[in-house]
């Protein structure tokens, strides 16, 4: 029979994380609410925080739905990517761009009607200049049109936890009812970051983009963070007269990167001015711990009863990192907990422990170890052959 896994850690793991805030999913650290700033900032609503664990450094107003002009392509671009890494496209797929992609005005790379272009090449439009021809071409590739992708992207948004991003048009204009929030753009840029096929192109700052005819657009990068921050590599600037200036960046030095969004600043100087003091302080004051690794081998020789193999290899099912104050003492513990001898039938991946880390003391986040091949339930002959081998002295422990 199969050991409990102790029900103890358990228990306080929901004990800890019960009524943490909606913004926060499982493995994100939230310690700080304040309406207030440790750095000056202009913004109307703010906010900053660590990408890999989501842990909020700091934030105003992170939860008000606003308006986010451009800002609001950042989760369209995400979509895309997801369909490029879920297979349902290659970059390298051909597009033919229709009338209603060709006749969309403000920024555009002036595609026509009727002429042939690669996924790739629109992603690659979309994300370094807000193409509105590409973003809809992109759509319509993917989703049937417009009306279906915005469809998509409004359900979408309760599933990912987005509590007041609302789309009503893919052009990013002033329009009602289109809205997002701070905290909603940190979590859908949070996700986005995690694509290399977006830094290929958010990196760019002036590139061209060739027409099927020949002809050329030039398309530049309105992002100027990417050329004047120390290790800024995206993401994407917005403006209009109801939203203000708005701009959602991140920047990695190390292995640690932030995110910081902005929305409705007084001026495009300020925008920046906050983004800077945001991730200077981060990168002062804080430092990443990493935890575990995803992968990461926990025990080799777990012994099983019942199975093909004697010993099984056992993993960390994912990693974790924790942002630490880089003047305060880390007390973490990890303490892991491991079936006493689990029993074949056993399937790789399937749950067969946990690691609890705790922080002063206090559970913080259960990883689950997990096997790391199939083991079968021993059969006539084995079972035969083992008992010989035991018999005769002979080793037979395999992993």
């Amino acid at each position: 029979m199969k050991k409990p896994i102790c029900v103890l850690f358990v228990i306080i793991f929901l004990v800890v994380f019960i009524g943490k805030s909606a913004y926060a999913a499982e493995d994100e650290q939230v310690i700080s609410t304040v309406d207030e700033a440790p750095v000056e900032m202009q913004s109307e609503a703010y906010i900053l925080i660590e990408a890999s664990s989501g842990k909020v450094l700091f934030q105003k107003n992170a939860e008000v739905a606003m308006p986010c002009a451009n800002v609001i392509k950042t989760y369209f671009i995400l979509m895309f990517l997801q369909a490029i890494d879920e297979g349902d496209v290659t970059a390298d797929d051909e597009v033919t761009i229709s009338e209603h992609a060709a006749g969309i005005g403000g920024s555009t790379v002036f595609l026509e009607k009727g002429e042939t272009c690669k996924v790739g090449d629109l992603l690659h439009a979309a994300i370094i200049n807000s193409a509105n021809d590409a973003i809809v071409a992109l759509a319509e590739k993917l989703y049937g049109g417009e009306d279906a992708f915005i469809k998509v992207l409004n359900d979408k948004a309760s599933e990912l936890g987005l509590t007041g991003t609302h789309i009503v048009n893919l052009t990013g204009n002033d329009v009602d009812g289109q809205t997002t929030t701070a905290a909603d753009m940190a979590k859908i840029s949070s996700m986005l970051v995690k694509y290399s096929l977006f830094f290929k192109s958010s990196t760019t700052w002036l590139d061209t983009f060739t027409h099927e005819d020949d002809r050329i657009t030039q398309i530049v990068n309105l992002n100027k963070m990417i050329r004047n921050y120390e290790g800024c590599d995206g993401i994407k600037t917005g403006f209009s007269s109801t939203a203000g200036q708005c701009l959602a960046s991140t920047a990695k030095k190390g292995n640690t990167r932030y995110i910081y969004v902005g929305l409705n600043a007084p001026d495009s100087t300020s925008r920046y001015d906050d983004a800077k003091n945001a991730f200077n302080y981060a990168f002062a004051n804080y430092s990443l711990k990493t935890i575990v690794t995803e992968n990461q081998i926990i025990k080799k020789n777990v012994s099983v009863f019942g199975g093909s193999k004697d010993i099984l290899s056992i993993y960390a099912s994912k990693g974790y990192s924790l942002l630490l104050k880089k003047d305060e003492e880390a007390n973490i513990e990890t303490n892991i907990v491991i079936e006493e001898k689990p029993t074949a039938p056993i399937s790789k991946g399937q749950v067969v422990g946990h690691i609890d880390i705790t922080q002063d003391g206090q559970s913080i986040v259960t990883i689950d170890i997990v096997a790391g091949e199939d083991i079968s339930v021993i059969n006539y002959s084995q079972s035969l052959m083992k008992i010989l081998a035991d018999w005769l002295g002979i080793n037979t422990t395999s992993s």
